[in-house]
């Protein structure tokens, strides 16, 4: 259990560091007159980037374990959401207190909860903005009145909040692929060095 939590904080580590340098460079692309086509393929670069890293930080561990007679088949995706736990819990929080975001004194925190969320998957935005028929910031629709106000974002860019899981799954499901590749290749490597032994 242990293992599990160190793989987890490392996992939201890589998380956190690439979330912050697409940041930097997200908003300045969003904030210039670029196509959205090639803000949308800015972004899938640096989400590429962060599930190539999460990816090879699961095979490692899945190859570590297999190694160690460690593996099990659930650990990876159970890593993954361990990591993802405080986006979950925050997305969650905010469909909650969205919804009454129209009541005296929830509108501000919704908005600054959204906020959190959009800049932690701004590399998302472009992609997830289109990915509904409507803009969100300009809908009265569940979990999103509270977005009407907020001031800092570009709205063309704004994400229906529910969509904030997209991300969060993708990354899951990295991670435990990964993690039981990992397993996958430390076997063929086992299996190689005994057939090697075996010609000898």
């Amino acid at each position: 259990m242990k293992n599990l939590f160190i793989f987890s904080g490392k996992l939201f580590l890589v998380f956190f560091a690439t979330s912050v340098v697409a940041l930097i460079s997200m908003i300045m692309c969003l904030s210039s007159d670029m196509g959205l086509a090639y803000k949308i393929i800015v972004g899938l670069l640096f989400v590429a980037f962060t599930l190539v890293l999460a990816w090879n930080n699961a095979l490692n561990r899945g190859e570590a374990d297999t190694k160690e007679h460690n593996f099990a088949f659930w650990k990876g995706f159970a890593a993954g959401a361990v990591a993802m736990l405080p986006a979950i819990l925050v997305t969650v929080y905010y469909l909650i207190i969205s919804y009454h975001g129209w009541e005296t004194g929830i509108r501000e925190t919704a908005d600054g909860v959204y906020t959190l969320l959009y800049l932690a998957f701004i590399s998302y935005s472009p992609l997830l903005a289109t990915l509904v028929p409507f803009n969100p910031a300009f809908s009265i629709d569940f979990a999103q009145p509270a977005i009407t106000v907020l001031k800092n974002i570009t709205m063309p860019n704004a994400v229906f909040a529910p969509m904030f899981f997209i991300p969060i799954v993708i990354f899951i499901v990295s991670v435990g692929l990964g993690y039981i590749y990992g397993n996958k290749e430390r076997k063929a490597v086992n299996q190689a060095l005994k057939n090697a032994k075996n010609n000898k």
